[in-house]
């Protein structure tokens, strides 16, 4: 799977992301290169954190930034307040991909069995493929590992 990268995208402050880590390392995908995509990336502590959190789990963190300019967020914004853009979240994890392949997981993810090997079928397959996802509420996760949720209606 060196040939994939995983982006993994934020804007939130709490944004979960040992459970993303967690779901990863019990599929074996701790190899696999990850960019964490993350509006709040230059905070000093929150940089520190995801680091910990990443060798904790054993994940191969390539890279921890900020999304690229725009005029919707951040230091060079137009707006008066900030506003998240997912669009630019998403172009930024393109442009900074230095693999032939790339799937992108949104925050507050946890990934569920066989998401790992649904990616590699897909690589083999040679095609883009979308995934769903699942809300719910009260969401208990404990080392990657959905332990309690409640049925979002």
């Amino acid at each position: 799977m060196n040939n994939l990268t995983i982006s993994y995208i934020t804007n939130r402050l709490e944004p979960k992301i040992e459970w993303f880590f967690g779901s990863l390392a019990k599929q074996g995908g701790g190899s696999i290169g990850v960019n964490v995509i993350d509006f709040h990336a230059d905070n000093e502590e929150r940089a520190k954190n995801v680091v910990r959190l990443a060798n904790h789990y054993g994940i191969n963190l390539k890279r921890h930034i900020t999304p690229k300019p725009t005029v919707w967020q951040g230091k060079h914004r137009l707006t008066k307040a900030d506003y998240f853009a997912a669009s630019n979240a998403s172009n930024t994890a393109v442009a900074v991909c230095d693999t032939d392949w790339i799937v992108f997981v949104d925050d507050l993810s946890v990934l569920r069995p066989g998401w790992l090997n649904c990616v590699k079928e897909a690589i083999e397959r040679g095609n883009i493929t979308c995934g769903g996802y699942r809300k719910v509420l009260e969401l208990q996760v404990e080392d990657g590992e959905v332990i309690h949720h409640k049925d979002h209606p």
